[in-house]
């Protein structure tokens, strides 16, 4: 289950590639069978929705919930982050840790063809903010398709990265098929590990501030306070012993 700083969550995801190196998750309940966990939005890569049999139904599904994934508060990081605790000075107006999205569906229901299926996953995304837009579609076997632009002048289209210029520039669909020797499943691997390469999640140092207790703390007045004796005070102004060599 992925959530924000806002406890604001999109339900249980398939796929959620998550840092746990800089980012902790959270058992629900704590017992060794409980396999759910809570992720904060900050220390996800990707979420993948997966569907046995695609139609314009579970399409719709799979859109819904990754729409809602990109919608959860998740600070942007800029380039010059260089890992999650550095940053490097100045700073970029590129966007550093965009949250990638993608919709994998073993087999296509019968009864929906695969223009079908392509034109409303290409509506929705019209509908959508640039930065809420889901970047892949991949059906095992027949297609995947991403989005991609051109910059002025350029005779062939890039794949766009959702992070700097192709933020404000046209998008057009890509497909990479078996037809052209690129099986989907291995053109969506390929661009997720792309993306997991160049992206730097955000900084995990106020993760415990929202997602603990801590920004509820409350003094509690009319206890005992510690307070030192006065051998402990003049102690706390002596200088400290010298660690270099005399």
């Amino acid at each position: 289950m992925v959530s924000d700083r806002n406890g604001r969550t999109a339900g249980d995801c398939d796929v959620v590639i998550f840092n746990d190196t800089w980012f902790p998750s959270i058992k629900q309940r704590a017992t060794l069978d409980d396999r759910q966990h809570v992720m904060p939005i900050e220390g996800v890569y990707a979420v993948l929705e997966v569907k046995q049999t695609l139609s314009l139904t579970t399409l719709d599904e799979a859109m819904k919930k990754l729409v809602i994934c990109k919608r959860l508060d998740r600070p942007e990081n800029a380039t010059n982050q260089i890992t999650e605790n550095r940053p490097l000075e100045p700073g970029s107006q590129e966007i550093g840790n965009p949250l990638f999205s993608a919709i994998v569906a073993v087999k296509r229901d019968h009864s929906t063809s695969l223009e079908e299926l392509v034109s409303r996953f290409i509506k929705v995304n019209q509908k959508l903010d640039r930065k809420h837009m889901i970047q892949c579609l991949c059906i095992l076997g027949e297609a995947c398709y991403f989005w991609g632009w051109a910059q002025d002048g350029a005779s062939e289209a890039g794949l766009a990265n959702f992070r700097g210029l192709d933020l404000h520039e046209p998008l057009i669909p890509i497909q990479a098929s078996p037809d052209r020797g690129e099986p989907p499943l291995g053109a969506l691997i390929s661009r997720l590990f792309g993306e997991i390469s160049n992206t730097v999640l955000a900084t995990p140092s106020d993760i415990p501030h929202y997602y603990g207790s801590g920004r509820n703390y409350q003094p509690l007045w009319g206890g005992i306070p510690l307070i030192p004796a006065p051998q402990q005070r003049e102690e706390s102004h002596l200088p400290q012993p010298s660690t270099g060599a005399e």
